[in-house]
């Protein structure tokens, strides 16, 4: 296993749902759950120095009983200060944090509840839980997604083995997060065991005959039609740095079979210092 990337397994343990159901990933082996992990890349580092860089991500696994629908699910989140009057509060949950805590009020309103994971992850080198909120479902109720990489939906909250809060993210549904990372994808790749669908973006899609991203999945949802069990599915995508990168970021993704989560991994991407030459 390169040290550029993280192994399959870094940044997965357990799942636990808001509703208090748990799914154990067992990656080694044959699993006994529906969906067995096999692939979690993503980069270490992203420069912080060098625009044009390309990083890939990579998530796969098999599909190890019968199902109607398979979702992959991406969302990306930057590093962010803790909202002034959360900070000092060493429990603070969503209900205190002066950004999450208003979008849930409009939940309720419009009846539609966020999405709520916590999940074991490696931030800053050490183990935390990560409690994500997700108000995609909401912000596509109330039309705020015409643009969704304008428009926050997603925000997780990292805390320590004490409970504190260790960092905060807010990002996007989708696979990139350029207006605030300095990222942008440029290519997509769908597969399912030895078929593959490409989509590249337009200045490129052109010269590889495939279609655009503009006409690939939206708000990083993949939805792989009519899944087989014992098939295997992945989604590979590569981000390019447009301007320097001076955060680090988390990659959500997450995978679905029959609308229920099976899999949710937080995987943080540093941001890489510049060599100071000595």
């Amino acid at each position: 296993m390169s040290g550029e990337d993280r192994g399959s397994y870094v940044g997965i343990v357990l799942v636990a749902l808001i509703a208090g159901s748990l799914f154990a990933l067992d990656t080694f082996g044959v699993s006994r759950e529906p969906f067995q992990l096999v692939e979690n890349r993503y980069p270490q580092t992203f420069s912080q120095i060098f625009s044009g860089e390309q990083k890939a991500f990579t998530l796969g696994g098999i599909l190890r009983e019968e199902a109607e629908t398979l979702t992959f699910r991406f969302s990306y989140l930057v590093w962010s200060r803790v909202p002034v009057g959360t900070a000092e509060d060493p429990n603070a949950t969503g209900a205190y944090m002066t950004e999450i805590a208003p979008l849930l009020s409009l939940s309720d309103m419009w009846d539609q509840p966020p999405e709520v994971i916590t999940a074991s992850a490696v931030i800053e080198d050490e183990e935390a839980e990560v409690v994500v909120y997700d108000f995609t479902r909401l912000l596509n109720a109330t039309g705020d997604l015409e643009t969704h990489n304008e428009t926050l939906t997603t925000y997780a909250i990292a805390y320590d083995d004490e409970g504190a809060v260790k960092a905060y993210y807010k990002g996007v549904s989708g696979f990139d997060f350029e207006n605030r990372t300095g990222a942008r994808i440029v290519h997509l790749s769908l597969n399912v065991d030895d078929d593959k669908e490409e989509f590249y973006e337009s200045g490129m899609a052109s010269a590889y005959e495939t279609p655009s991203l503009s006409e690939g999945p939206k708000l990083g949802t993949v939805d792989f039609q009519d899944p087989r069990k014992g098939s295997s599915y992945r989604v590979t995508y590569t981000l390019e740095a447009t301007q320097e990168l001076d955060r680090s970021t988390l990659q959500i993704a997450r995978v679905y079979k029959d609308a229920e989560l099976q899999i949710c991994l937080v995987n943080e991407i540093e941001s890489e210092e510049p060599d100071s030459g000595e």
